[in-house]
């Protein structure tokens, strides 16, 4: 197994599937860039679950498969410090990835009544500030 350079426990790869399924995988190898995981797996030296829109098929040799019948989904986010929150160049930042995600990468989508939350609300949007 593939993953980025970062603890299990913060993978939906394993919190979402692998460990509810009781599967351990025999080796984990792990880089810190999508461009050598997906290096690696063209090589036939391991497997990776990454976001779908990460991959352009067409420029490599792998081939993608959901996990499971419908695949993992999850929200993407924007974190600032607290004292950015309402700047114009940060306002404007988090615009822009919003409009390019949306463009550019397959399989985005924008969950309906999501945008902009309120910082003081609880979990992730408490850290997040901004979702989309």
């Amino acid at each position: 197994m593939i993953t980025y350079l970062v603890a299990e426990c913060r993978l939906d790869l394993y919190t979402r599937f692998l460990e509810p399924a009781g599967v351990v995988p025999a080796q984990r190898r792990t880089a810190e860039l999508t461009a050598m995981i997906i290096q690696w797996v063209a090589s036939a030296q391991g497997v990776a679950a990454l976001p779908s829109w990460a991959i352009d098929q067409r420029q490599t040799h792998v081939v993608v498969r959901p996990l499971g019948r419908k695949g993992l989904a999850a929200d993407l986010f924007a974190l600032a410090r607290a004292g950015d929150q309402g700047t114009a160049h940060l306002d404007a930042f988090v615009a822009m990835i919003r409009r390019e995600s949306f463009r550019a990468l397959d399989g985005i989508t924008q969950v309906p009544g999501r945008g902009r939350t309120d910082p003081s609300s609880a979990g992730a949007d408490r850290r997040a500030g901004r979702r989309w």
